[in-house]
């Protein structure tokens, strides 16, 4: 893009990240559209179907004609942005691990309900003997002496 252009987006954090990033990289200038304004203006031109072409020049057309609609794009520095990383990987990890108890916990309950209510999944020995034994029936079948 030349030199003065200024590029607009309607969500700053997400997809259009990419657009912010590669746009400061190249000394353009960066604007936000909230996404009220973007709502609201939206009403103002022809068709409804929401498309991301519908959207583009939604974006374009508003901010070209209503500048005072934009808001600056916030710049962040690295240890937010280092922080905002670790906390998506958290959130990811928690949510991996939380589906997993609970698909084990449903696997446990199909095939040995006793068992399942005897489980405790925060503690990491039943874990290993489940792992160690292959499950219910694992430890079933490797009687007392196992």
């Amino acid at each position: 893009a030349p030199a003065g252009t200024l590029v607009v987006v309607d969500q700053f954090r997400n997809i259009g990240s990419l657009a912010v990033r590669r746009a400061r990289a190249a000394g353009l200038g960066v604007a936000y559209l909230p996404g009220l304004a973007a709502s609201r203006a939206a009403g103002l031109f022809a068709g409804e179907a929401k498309t991301d072409e519908r959207d583009a020049a939604v974006i374009a057309r508003t901010a070209l004609g209503v500048p005072d609609s934009l808001s600056g794009v916030p710049g962040r520095g690295e240890a937010l942005e280092a922080a905002r990383a670790l906390s998506s990987q958290r959130d990811h990890v928690v949510a991996c691990a939380t589906r997993d108890k609970n698909r084990l916990r449903a696997v446990l309950l199909e095939s040995c309900p006793a068992l399942e209510a005897a489980v405790d999944l925060s503690d990491r020995r039943w874990l290993e003997l489940l792992a160690g034994f292959g499950g219910a029936w694992g430890i079933a079948r490797s009687g007392a002496e196992g």
